[in-house]
């Protein structure tokens, strides 16, 4: 699928395994999974600090788990919020789980994609939501917010649909065995295949 990029310029994003992929799961110590992703960075409108707490509850379970949070700063002032969740990472013993690689590539945001094992997206508000369709071109399943932009160009084959406001319900969806029925563009996704990589 080409789609233009959450970086501004056009690119592919696919799930086959490239060289590169080697190399960013090197590079950010990625060899255990799960590995969740999202993309947007960290801002109030990303629901960053409940998607920090629901990953520490469910690390519980999931104890090599990882979050992978791509973006860096923005125009906006958001500096006060980002070091809440800075904070918060390290008040909840989360430095090592917790992976940021602020800016990166177009063809590193892909590898990203290819090497997760699920995208979540519990944005509180956003315009359109390019990124999922960039996880859902990688075949990535999606837990995103049960509201509009989502809601009106994706089926509840393509994304797994919660109200997201409140931390229990992030991990419960985070963590549920749901996601391995969601189909993506006709293809079953089995979500241990990412991990016999």
């Amino acid at each position: 699928m080409r789609l233009a990029s959450s970086t501004g310029s056009i690119s592919l994003f696919f799930p086959q395994v490239q060289d590169l992929d080697a190399e960013v799961r090197q590079q950010w110590a990625l060899q255990t999974s799960p590995l969740y992703l999202t993309v947007g960075g960290l801002e109030p409108h990303k629901n960053s600090l409940n998607l920090l707490r629901a990953f520490a509850q469910i690390r519980d379970e999931q104890p090599n788990a990882r979050l992978i949070i791509v973006g860096g700063e923005t125009l906006f002032d958001y500096q006060d919020y980002r070091q809440q969740c800075f904070d918060l990472i390290d008040r909840l013993k989360l430095r090592d789980a917790v992976i940021l690689p602020e800016v990166i590539s177009t063809v590193e945001l892909a590898a990203f994609y290819r090497l997760a094992d699920a995208f979540l997206f519990p944005s509180l508000k956003d315009g359109w939501g390019l990124v999922v369709l960039e996880a859902i071109a990688s075949e990535l399943p999606v837990i995103t917010a049960n509201q509009a932009p989502f809601t009106e160009f994706l089926t509840s084959q393509q994304a797994l649909y919660r109200e997201l406001l409140n931390i229990q319900r992030i991990a419960e969806f985070i963590g549920c065995s749901g996601i391995q029925d969601i189909f993506i563009p006709g293809v079953a996704f089995q979500r241990h295949r990412r991990y016999q990589r």
